[in-house]
């Protein structure tokens, strides 16, 4: 299982956005491609 939360917040950091909204956007963003993940690996 990929660490999404990692490869999401060196993406987000250029944008430099106030810790709480990053938080929001990578708790967010995480879980959407978390389950986007297991429905593709279920697929296979």
């Amino acid at each position: 299982m990929p660490d999404w939360k990692t490869e999401i917040r060196s993406r987000l950091a250029a944008l430099q956005l106030a810790p709480t909204r990053e938080n929001v956007i990578v708790e967010e963003l995480a879980q959407h491609l978390e389950e986007v993940y297991e429905v593709l690996l279920a697929a296979r």
